[in-house]
C-alpha cells in the first residue's frame, strides 16, 4: 500500500471516530476535515519530492495554530494531535 493510501486510511479512521465522538462532535469533524484538506493540498503542491517532510511540517504548523472556539470540551487540537501521531508512524515506517 502506498504512503498516501496509508495516510488516507488513517484520516478515514479518525474521521469515523470524530463522527462518533460524544464531546464536541462538530469540532472534531472540522479538525479532521481541515487536516484532510491540508494533506490533499500538500500532495498537490509537493515540488521537491519530499512529500513526507512537507506534510509533517504542514500538519505540525496546523496543530500549533489550530483553535476552534466552538467547542465546550475541546478546541480540536487533541483530535489533530492524535491523527498526526498516527501519520508520524506511517512516515517513520516509510523510506521518504
Amino acid at each position: 500500500m502506498a504512503l498516501i493510501d496509508r495516510i488516507n486510511a488513517n484520516v478515514e479512521k479518525h474521521a469515523l471516530a470524530a463522527q462518533a465522538s460524544q464531546y464536541d462532535r462538530t469540532v472534531a469533524i472540522t479538525a479532521i476535515a481541515r487536516a484532510r484538506a491540508l494533506i490533499e493540498e500538500v500532495g498537490a503542491n509537493s515540488n521537491n519530492g519530499n512529500f513526507g517532510a512537507e506534510l509533517h511540517s504542514a500538519l505540525v504548523e496546523l496543530h500549533s495554530n489550530y483553535n476552534d472556539p466552538d467547542g465546550i470540551y475541546t478546541n480540536g487540537k487533541g483530535v489533530l494531535g492524535s491523527l498526526i501521531g498516527d501519520i508520524e508512524i506511517e512516515l517513520n515506517n516509510t523510506t521518504l
